[in-house]
This record gives structure tokens, C-alpha cells and sequence, in this order.
């Protein structure tokens, strides 16, 4: 039986000794002069804060030559070029050998055991860079996993002084060091990002005006602290946002959406998303076939990103906004849902209220007054944005929210407007009601 776990551990072994030695060995017949003793760098990592790949680079007398590979499509990309002030100066050759992009990679030369350092990709006239993320590492390390943020929230009636105070904290854990908090009680609302000193469970500290509370996750609860005083926060819903990431030649796409505990809410919104994947990646097809672009115009030419933003997640409801954006058009697509977790069914908000309630001539009227101000106080905003333009509604803990589509370059404005100011407006039966606290 050992004999036969040994034959065994050999047979899993030799496959990765077998695949590195093929990889020091492309590196090093790079070389004008080939030899074994050209030392061969292995650094993994992310493209595009997404995209795993892994590079192969080997000096020797100031010629540097290798290759890095995208992992998603498993595509590959041939490097050159020399040292010029102890950095990698590098063309990026395709299979054809031509030139589709370069590199400078800055103290690539000298680096510690498992450094980390920050490289960029440029076309060939510095129009478009794209960011790599990468880490010294070996031929057996597996590629880095695509990050997976998450979000909580945390909801409480807590007694401040003679008074009882509703609030509510959702969480986006961004990275293993940053989370953003997003605060709201019925009369104030507002957003910090801050340095986490755990995620799993959370530990971490929050200035408040000029007080400083300390924050713990415990079990289900959220237990916010300040000397002697201290608050709990249960926990009300919670999901983990899944990425779809991927490239090739011409093409990148990065796309996220959240996950919950509700299997109904899960395929509702990944059909969304799988339906505009289909549509985006015949569009670029078609696109890749009907222009006769050189093959460096095409590198990387086209991406596809994608986001959600949450305004409410509790027990019953989820609501925000999922923007497409993509580069061939410049264009986005906006699209706000509010999702009845109870009722497993996507809900219109503007059928939520009474029928003799002309909902959206009210809420015209009130983006109109907000436009009216903000150009009243010398506001800086979109110069072209109109009453029409906000189209998209959403709901928080408090209120509705009226906004516009993502602007490249103005991003969103969003109108709040209280959910008491719709008292008696909404249907007998309607799931909004709750939120009126």
C-alpha cells in the first residue's frame, strides 16, 4: 500500500514538474543565446483588478524576454525589450509577431520573496492603459482568485439619551482591508470608507463627528461601542456579490451582481445578466468581423463592465441599480430593481401606489423643484439633465429614490424623498409600507 501511495504522489507530482521546466524552457530559447542558467521571474496576479494572469520573465546581460497568459481564456502574449535604469522596458508581440502594446516595469529587477508590484499596460500610441496587479511568486502557486466583495446590514432601535432612534448600517466589504459604511436613521444619511482591522468577523473603527466607536461583528449582531455605551445592530440580510470575469485578445469583460439566501432572487437577476452577456458578446463579435483594424487597434479594444449598487437589503426587500457600460459606444445601460424576497416577484414601484394617485406627475414636480435649486445654489452638474432623464427608482430604508442614468463623466444625481411624504399614497396591501417606520 505505501508503495502504491508513492507511485501515486509521483504521478500527481510530475505533471507540475513537467509544465514548469516547459515554461523556463520557452523563456530561455527567447534568448539570443539560449542557456540553463538564464533565471526565469514567475509573477501572478490580476488584470484589470479581475482578469488572473501569470508572467514568465527571464534576463540576461540587459535582454529581457518572456510571456504572460490570461488564465480566463488561457490566451498568451510574448514579451521583449531591455533594462533601461534597472527597469523592464518591453514590446508585447502577438503570434504573429507583431507589436499590439508595451510594458515598463518598474523594480521588477530586484524584488524580495513574495513582492508585490503595480505594472501597466499601454497600447501603441498611450491611449489606453489597463493595470496589473502582481506578485512574485512560483511556478506551482495557483493564479490569484478573483476578489468576491460581500455586504451586510445591520439594523436597530437603540435608545440615545431620552430618545429611541431606528438606524441602520449596510456594509460592502471591498477588499481584506477596506469596507464602505453606508448610515441611515430617519433624519440623516451618509457614507464613509474606512480601514477594516477584520472583515470575517468585522472589527473595525468609525469617526463620528468627534467621537470614535468601535465596531464588532458577534454572531448575527453588530455591536457598536464607545466607552460605557454600547449599541447592537442585528443582522438583517446579507450576500456576497458573484464576478464574471473574462478576456481575451480583443476583449474584456467584468461583471458583478449580489447573491443572496433566496434562490428566486438568484436566477431573477442572473438571467438578467446572462441575457445582456449573450447580447454584448455577439455585438463584438460582429464587431471584430466587420472592421479591418491591425491587430494592435484590436488588443484589448473592447470591454464590457458591470456593477450593482444596493440601496436596501433587508428580510423582505432588495433594491438598486445595475449598470452596464461598455467602450465601443460609450454607452450604459441602467437598470433599477426592487425585488419582494417574501413574494419571490420583481416589483414596479410606481404600481405600488393608489390609482387615484398620479405618482408620476408628483414625482416630476419634485425633480423639477431639486433641478430648480441646484441651479438656484450654482450646483456643478450634467448642464443637459431634465425632468425626463430620471427614469430610474429605487427605494432605501427611508426613502425613494429618483435618479438619472450613469454619466461617464457627471456620474449619477439621485433625489431622495421621504417615504412619509407618501403617507395614505401607497395600495392597501403594498410591501413599501414597511419601510415607513
Amino acid at each position: 500500500m505505501r508503495i502504491l501511495k508513492y507511485i501515486l504522489s509521483l504521478l500527481l507530482f510530475i505533471p507540475s514538474v513537467v509544465f514548469a521546466q516547459a515554461e523556463y524552457l520557452e523563456v530561455r530559447d527567447m534568448f539570443s543565446k539560449p542557456n540553463a542558467f538564464i533565471p526565469v521571474q514567475v509573477w501572478k496576479g490580476l488584470m484589470f483588478e479581475s482578469q488572473p494572469v501569470e508572467f514568465f520573465i527571464g534576463e540576461r546581460d540587459g535582454e529581457v524576454n518572456g510571456y504572460y497568459r490570461l488564465i480566463s481564456s488561457g490566451e498568451k502574449f510574448l514579451l521583449e525589450g531591455e533594462v533601461v535604469n534597472e527597469d523592464y522596458v518591453l514590446s508585447e508581440h502577438n503570434n504573429e509577431n507583431e507589436i499590439v502594446g508595451s510594458f515598463i516595469l518598474s523594480d521588477f529587477r530586484e524584488a524580495e520573496a513574495d513582492a508585490s508590484r503595480i505594472a501597466s499596460w499601454y497600447n501603441l500610441d498611450y491611449s489606453d492603459v489597463l493595470p496589473f496587479k502582481l506578485k512574485l511568486g512560483s511556478y506551482s502557486d495557483y493564479p490569484s482568485s478573483v476578489c468576491k466583495p460581500f455586504v451586510k446590514k445591520f439594523s436597530g432601535l437603540n435608545r440615545i439619551g431620552k430618545d429611541s432612534k431606528h438606524e441602520n448600517y449596510l456594509i460592502e466589504i471591498l477588499n481584506e482591508q477596506q469596507i464602505l459604511v453606508h448610515y441611515g436613521n430617519q433624519t440623516e444619511r451618509w457614507k464613509q470608507r474606512v480601514d477594516s482591522k477584520e472583515v470575517k468577523p468585522l472589527r473595525f473603527e468609525l469617526q463620528i463627528g468627534e467621537e470614535q466607536f468601535v465596531f464588532e461583528e458577534i454572531g448575527r449582531n453588530l455591536k457598536r461601542s464607545l466607552g460605557d455605551e454600547v449599541s447592537y445592530f442585528s443582522l438583517e440580510n446579507e450576500g456576497i456579490f458573484r464576478k464574471i470575469a473574462y478576456a481575451d485578445d480583443h476583449f474584456i469583460y467584468d461583471v458583478d451582481f449580489p447573491v443572496l439566501n433566496d434562490q428566486n432572487f438568484n436566477t431573477w437577476i442572473e438571467e438578467i445578466v446572462e441575457a445582456r452577456k449573450q447580447r454584448t458578446r455577439k455585438i463584438v463579435n460582429e464587431a471584430v468581423k466587420l472592421q479591418e483594424l491591425s491587430p494592435a487597434e484590436m488588443h484589448f479594444k473592447y470591454k464590457w463592465l458591470g456593477w450593482t449598487e444596493i440601496d436596501l437589503l433587508t428580510d423582505e426587500i432588495v433594491s438598486g441599480r445595475i449598470v452596464f457600460s461598455n467602450s465601443w459606444s460609450n454607452g450604459q445601460e441602467v437598470i433599477p430593481f426592487t425585488y419582494n424576497l417574501t413574494d419571490g416577484e420583481s416589483i414596479a414601484i410606481l404600481d405600488e401606489f393608489k390609482k387615484d394617485f398620479n405618482a408620476k406627475d408628483y414625482l416630476n414636480n419634485m425633480v423639477q423643484q431639486e433641478i430648480d435649486s441646484w441651479k438656484g445654489i450654482g450646483k456643478e452638474m450634467n448642464p443637459t439633465l431634465n425632468v425626463d432623464d430620471f427614469v430610474n427608482l429605487t427605494v432605501s430604508d427611508y426613502h425613494l429614490i429618483v435618479s438619472n442614468d450613469f454619466d461617464r463623466i457627471y456620474g449619477y444625481e439621485q433625489i431622495e424623498i421621504p417615504l412619509t411624504e407618501f403617507k395614505g399614497s401607497f395600495r392597501r396591501y403594498s410591501i413599501l409600507k414597511n419601510l415607513r417606520r
